[in-house]
């Protein structure tokens, strides 16, 4: 049953020269002569696999490669098969320890934590259209729309007796909802991690068998492509996490052996999986110069092995292609949180042409006692809706790319806590309905709007107006697309309605209302522009036109001209 040593270069070491596809020689793989088994072990006395080809107590002796410090035997084909568990029993001096394989591609479902045997190979991928697609627009994302859904798979949704959904069950509901909402792209919370479970022994190169197994994920992936929806992933490892990395490694914060580990990992899920991006998020306790060191290094080995994937960090960082704008999420939030006539509004987009941001919405700033979106709004029970109504609107016209995490479309009040569901049963109530119809239908303006995203990084791309008015808590701006063609946005921060307010315009003519957060379809109050407004000459200000419209309270407006008079 066990053949002869695997052909490998005896002085391999997996931890010099940044190997960045360890995945491809350690662990369980399959070979020519049956399966190979490989572990980095150098300090260990005796390794042996055991598991149900072999018999959990003796098991399969490995052979010690001591210039490499890798223990390595193989299975022959006649006494293995997919899905059979093992594990590593290994004994240092009079100690000895049974472990999961931490290259595993399959894992037990928990609490149980055996590795299984997986060949990831066997699956036939149906996304070379997508793929495709991925690598004509990767060059050009920046001027395309990207609006991601972010969302823990095991949570976002249960089945009717309570238990979790699998794969094949997720991706029938889960992809006409992103379709529906304008959404993009889906980010998956770490999906090596199990629900309502504390972090097990378990290998960060398998998703959770709690949905189902490596083809159903793989399933899952090809039918979010097949829908025309990108799948990244939040790339990020607890201190737990990443203590367990460097305690199954033996090897001290920061060590070759670690950071080639994690760095394959970041490259398995886009090279194996077909995922679309990494959201590189915390590591560990890394120090920020550490954490950026090895950021950098992550995003440059994955973008050259895969140039069209999107790197996207939660921290402004150079070599990524978009960073978190952690001063809107501050700005904004403080502005959600604060009485509304003591907000501050002015409106700074200096700097921001050198920069490609996504204005995100996220579980950092939702969960760990820092309430939802809609709890975080001041004011009764309807200025929280009205207020996340604006506050939406206001991100999805701002300069950036979008990102929202689940529960903050339907308003919900309870935090995510890792273990419950999405409170869907809120979709009941009219003010949660209306909430998510507008996000709908914003995420679709948003989609069908090519000024709200062609001219991000440039300055042309907005102009800031009604400065002079932000003391009565009303912003206004413009962006254009390519073309020049332009909407106006007009927001405003308080629950005071004004009748006649005067708006600056860049053009005489016709405007129209196209989009207003407090229409009554979305539990607003009425206050809309229905006809279209004739602009006259200005009274004041560097615009020679102007129009005179209703600004609704706590509400977003955005205007469009629909015939010029005047240039």
């Amino acid at each position: 049953m066990v053949t002869g040593s695997p052909s490998a270069s005896a002085d391999y070491l997996f931890y010099q020269e940044m190997d960045c596809k360890v995945y491809e020689y350690l662990g369980c793989q399959r070979v020519s002569d049956g399966f190979s088994f490989r572990i980095w072990l150098p300090n260990a006395s005796r390794v042996c696999v055991v598991g149900d080809f072999y018999g959990w107590d003796e098991g399969i002796p490995m052979r010690y490669i001591a210039q490499a410090g890798i223990w390595e035997c193989t299975v022959a084909p006649d006494g293995i098969r997919q899905g059979d568990k093992y594990k590593f029993k290994i004994t240092h001096g009079d100690s000895t320890v049974y472990k999961a394989d931490m290259f595993a591609f399959a894992s037990e479902c928990p609490p149980n934590t055996a590795s299984l045997v997986c060949d990831l190979d066997e699956y036939v991928w149906r996304d070379e259209g997508w793929i495709r697609h991925r690598r004509e627009s990767g060059k050009k994302f920046y001027s395309l729309p990207l609006n991601i859904y972010e969302l823990d798979l095991a949570t976002w949704r249960s089945r009717d007796d309570g238990g979790v959904m699998t794969y094949s069950e997720a991706a029938r509901e889960l992809a006409p909802y992103v379709k529906q909402m304008g959404y993009t792209h889906i980010q998956l919370l770490p999906i090596w991690r199990s629900h309502g479970d504390e972090v097990y022994e378990c290998s960060m190169f398998a998703p959770t068998a709690q949905m189902g197994g490596h083809k159903d994920f793989m399933s899952f992936v090809d039918a979010m492509h097949e829908a025309g929806v990108g799948v990244l992933l939040d790339w990020s490892f607890s201190e737990l996490e990443y203590n367990g990395i460097h305690n199954a490694l033996g090897q001290p914060v920061e060590s070759e052996a670690t950071a080639s580990y994690l760095v394959s990992n970041a490259l398995f899920w886009v090279d194996k999986y077909h995922l679309d991006g990494l959201c590189v998020g915390d590591i560990g306790d890394l120090s920020q110069k550490q954490w950026k060191d090895f950021v950098g290094l992550v995003a440059d080995t994955v973008k050259c092995q895969h140039p069209d994937v999107l790197m996207i960090s939660r921290r402004e960082l150079d070599g990524v292609d978009l960073c978190f704008d952690g001063e809107w999420v501050e700005k904004t939030f403080d502005r959600a949180v604060t009485d509304p006539f003591l907000r501050e509004y002015s409106v700074d987009y200096s700097g921001r042409e050198r920069k490609n941001l996504v204005l995100p919405v996220s579980y950092d700033e939702l969960t760990g006692g820092k309430k939802t979106f809609l709890d975080k709004m001041s004011g009764d029970y309807w200025q929280k809706f009205a207020g996340t109504r604006t506050f939406f609107g206001y991100m999805m016209t701002f300069p950036g790319k979008k990102l929202t995490f689940m529960g903050s479309d339907i308003g919900q009040f309870k935090e995510w806590d890792g273990k419950n569901a999405v409170e869907w049963f809120l979709l009941d109530h009219d003010s949660h309905a209306r909430l998510q119809r507008y996000i709908a239908d914003l995420g679709q303006l948003y989609l069908r709007t090519p000024a709200l995203w062609q001219q991000e990084n440039v300055v042309e791309g907005i102009s800031i107006s009604s400065q002079g008015q932000t003391e009565q808590g009303v912003i206004s701006y413009r962006r254009a697309d390519d073309d020049g063609d332009e909407v106006i946005v007009v927001i405003n921060f308080t629950p005071v309605a004004y009748e006649n307010y005067e708006l600056g315009v860049p053009c005489g003519g016709e405007y129209r209302e196209i989009f207003n957060s407090d229409d009554v379809c979305y539990g607003g109050s009425g206050v809309v522009n229905s006809e279209d407004i004739v602009s006259e000459s200005a009274s004041e200000g560097s615009n020679k036109n102007s129009i005179v419209i209703k600004v609704p309270p706590l509400a977003t407006s955005i205007l469009r001209c629909v015939r010029r008079t005047q240039f």
